[in-house]
């Protein structure tokens, strides 16, 4: 059922990924082109370039997503008693584990950097908590180090 769960959720994200839609755009309008409907593929060629300036050139995202973290007060790590923490809980996304970082030896971090330098941060700044890595691989088919096992490298070296 767990991969079931993961198949579907990978198949919704390139759903409602922008950057998929443009696939998805120039892929339909080839398919328009070669039924020689040149105005719906012109529409939907149309249609990509607006995806591509939303989400590529302008900073829609980002002024979505600031939107959406604002909602949230961000956390001061001087404020928080130590008493009040029972662990690190740290989110995966970060870490690649795949065959180069495998073939090298080395741990490739994603965009999500931030989940890796905070989580060295809070462990620098609470050496003696527990702390729980939650992450594996977000391929259907996995290769190399899970995720865990590529912070767990981090952290050793």
């Amino acid at each position: 059922m767990d991969t079931i769960f993961f198949i579907v959720s990978k198949l919704v994200q390139f759903c409602i990924e922008p950057l998929s839609w443009v696939i998805v755009f120039v892929v339909l309008s080839l398919l328009f082109l070669q039924l020689r409907k040149p105005q719906l593929c012109r529409r939907f060629l149309m249609l990509a370039l607006l995806d591509l300036l939303l989400i590529g050139w302008l900073p829609t995202s980002e002024v979505l997503l600031r939107a959406l973290e604002d909602k949230v007060a961000q956390t001061d790590l001087a404020q928080i008693k130590i008493q009040d923490v029972g662990g690190i809980m740290i989110l995966g996304g970060a870490v690649e584990g795949g065959q180069i970082a495998r073939d090298r030896g080395e741990v490739s971090i994603y965009s999500a950097a931030e989940r890796v330098t905070k989580a060295f941060e809070l462990i620098r700044k609470y050496p003696h908590l527990p702390f729980i890595y939650s992450g594996f691989s977000g391929r259907l088919s996995p290769t190399g180090k899970s995720e865990s096992e590529g912070f767990q490298q981090l952290i050793n070296e």
